[in-house]
């Protein structure tokens, strides 16, 4: 019966282990392909909120049953402390009969002693485990009252580590995926009209396609908003195209192309705006009709008043945003905007949250080794650990050849290789900076049906800048 249940306590622990370490694996895939910082911030705060709510509810059950449970251990450990009193005290006390005889003995004699003496010591310490698998299977029943918490802890602990593996998991591809410049170096990408896909096609609501995350979710979130605005308000559709290289850095061609292929614009009412942020290049093409309503002129005016600046600081996030807002109020006759540093802040809150990734990390970290204080805590008031306990009480085997015959090796008599073991004492990120164009996200999920281009063209008109 021992044995069977020592066998299924270990087939659990493997269980635990394999299950955390393949979705330790799944989970950095799944968030290096996938993952975005808001994600490993609601995944990071959903697991804290869980875990938190799970050690107050077991704590609170605990407490509930933690005075006669605790007292129960208590008892057990006292019978213990005594039976490794007995032990530890029978062992000093063949060390000192041993010393003694071996006083006034030759080398031979001692070894003979030694012989005796560690026999004797070795039939008490085998006597000492069998009282104290007696004592356990006595526990075993003894504490079947307070089985059923100590499951309840058991699995939550065990599904508390497989989460927090897994939500690590998660975060870490996320933060691999946000650090990964290296890669984009040696594997730059040169955009083509034909390689691009537009994300309006599968979902209604988006506009943006950004792969390379040059700009945040945050950003997209908000160019996403205020583009089915004016796709709404003013008739516009739009397609916009945030990239690190464009084939030949010939953007006029890439935006001209992605006209044609596309048909972007109900009655000739097409924009498409194309930053090649590694090029430092950025296009804006309009269709037909769009070209009296928003010149040529004033796109160059515009981008080097609310575009630019941004770009020459590294800010592609406030750039895009500024000159996005920048156009709605142009063609909406609007004053225009301000050109404040609110969207800048809303950049560096983004990339502060980026950067708080490895933080994160770090706490899931932090979070395992207060799993295991919790487990040994937990453990030593539920009496899981008795039998390390036991252990550790009895003192460590006093007998050992090559120690007990170097006094005499070295002529000294007042060695005493007693060594203690124990004692015989008794034991007692959400990511927050909103934008001013108001409150929800249009961003993402497949939440709404795909959408299509009214067949347009363009002749030409825009602007092209560089910086």
């Amino acid at each position: 019966m021992k044995t069977k249940k020592k066998l299924l306590n270990i087939l659990f622990l493997l269980v635990v282990i394999m299950t955390s370490v393949v979705l330790l694996f799944i989970s950095i895939n799944n968030g290096f392909s996938n993952g975005s910082v808001s994600h490993a911030q609601t995944l990071f705060w959903g697991y804290l909120a869980i875990f938190g709510g799970g050690v107050l509810t077991l704590g609170i059950l605990e407490s509930a049953s933690e005075n006669p449970c605790h007292n129960a251990v208590d008892v057990f450990k006292k019978r213990i402390d005594n039976l490794a009193d007995g032990l530890n005290a029978s062992g000093l006390d063949y060390t000192k009969k041993y010393i003694n005889a071996r006083n006034t003995a030759n080398y031979n004699q001692a070894l003979d002693m030694h012989s005796m003496y560690k026999t004797y010591y070795l039939v008490r310490r085998e006597k000492y485990k069998q009282q104290i698998d007696e004592l356990l299977e006595e526990w075993a029943t003894a504490g079947k009252p307070y089985q059923l918490t100590s499951i309840l802890w058991k699995v939550f602990l065990s599904v508390a580590v497989i989460a927090q593996f897994t939500s690590c998991g998660y975060t870490l591809g996320v933060d691999i995926k946000n650090s990964d410049t290296e890669s984009k170096e040696n594997h730059q990408i040169y955009w083509t009209a034909k390689d691009v896909s537009l994300p309006h096609l599968q979902d209604s609501t988006c506009y943006v396609f950004n792969p390379e995350n040059i700009v945040s979710e945050h950003t997209v979130s908000i160019l996403n908003e205020k583009l089915q605005q004016m796709d709404q308000e003013l008739g516009i559709e739009s397609a916009v195209f945030i990239v690190g290289h464009v084939q030949n850095q010939d953007l006029f061609r890439f935006a001209q192309d992605v006209f044609d292929l596309y048909k972007i614009g109900r009655n000739d009412r097409g924009l498409v705006m194309v930053l090649a942020y590694e090029d430092h290049v950025y296009r804006t093409h309009t269709g037909y009709a769009l070209e009296s309503e928003l010149t040529d002129a004033e796109c160059h005016q515009l981008e080097a008043r609310y575009l630019i600046p941004y770009l020459k600081a590294g800010q592609p996030d406030s750039a895009m945003i500024h000159l996005t807002s920048a156009f709605y109020n142009t063609l909406e006759n609007k004053p225009l905007p301000y050109a404040s540093s609110s969207y800048s802040r809303n950049t560096e809150s983004d990339t502060n949250a980026e950067d708080a990734l490895t933080g994160y990390v770090f706490l899931y970290l932090l979070g395992l080794v207060i799993l295991f204080i919790i487990y040994f805590v937990v453990g030593d008031i539920r009496g899981w650990h008795l039998r390390i306990y036991a252990k550790n009480k009895r003192q460590t085997n006093i007998f050992k050849k090559e120690l007990s015959i170097l006094p005499l090796l070295f002529g000294g008599n007042d060695f005493m290789f007693f060594s203690g073991g124990g004692s015989s004492s008794h034991s007692g990120s959400s990511r927050s900076g909103g934008s001013s164009w108001g409150g929800g996200s249009s961003w993402g999920g497949g939440h709404s049906s795909g959408g299509h281009y009214g067949g347009g063209g363009s002749g030409g008109g825009g602007s092209t800048s560089r910086w």
